[in-house]
């Protein structure tokens, strides 16, 4: 099995970990505990992963373009979880919907993880076309 395929597996192992997380959690099959254990557990894999597969070489390589890219991406990701904390804040201070601890924070890591990557995408196709 070649490297990169071996990586797509692990990555793909820790995507089907992750689901099945989450859906113990929302059908409610199996307990808290369960549901994090499969969750953490894909989500350290495909940490690994992808941290091997960049350190192999045979990852994006990065120039100044790529970083200045991931730099202004991770800034208005930054910035996109900031102003969700605070709605989340007066959305749960005036009692508009009851947020736990847990829920917010997933919202906010979910939202910082997922914007970051959008970000960095929707820069970078900007960039390629002008």
């Amino acid at each position: 099995m070649s490297k990169k395929k071996k990586y797509i597996v692990l990555i793909t192992a820790g995507l089907i970990l992750i689901a099945l997380g989450f859906s113990y959690q929302l059908l409610d099959l199996a307990g808290n505990l369960i549901s994090l254990v499969f969750i953490n557990s894909g989500v350290i894999i495909i940490v690994i992963a992808v941290l091997n597969f960049n350190h192999l070489g045979a990852g994006v390589s990065q120039d100044e373009m790529t970083r200045k890219i991931s730099a202004r991406a991770l800034s208005y990701s930054w910035l996109l979880t900031f102003a969700l904390l605070n709605i989340l804040f007066w959305v749960d201070y005036l009692e508009i919907l009851k947020l736990q601890t847990q829920t917010f924070l997933t919202i906010a890591i979910f939202v910082m993880l997922f914007s970051a990557v959008i970000f960095k995408k929707l820069i970078f196709n900007i960039r390629k076309y002008e």
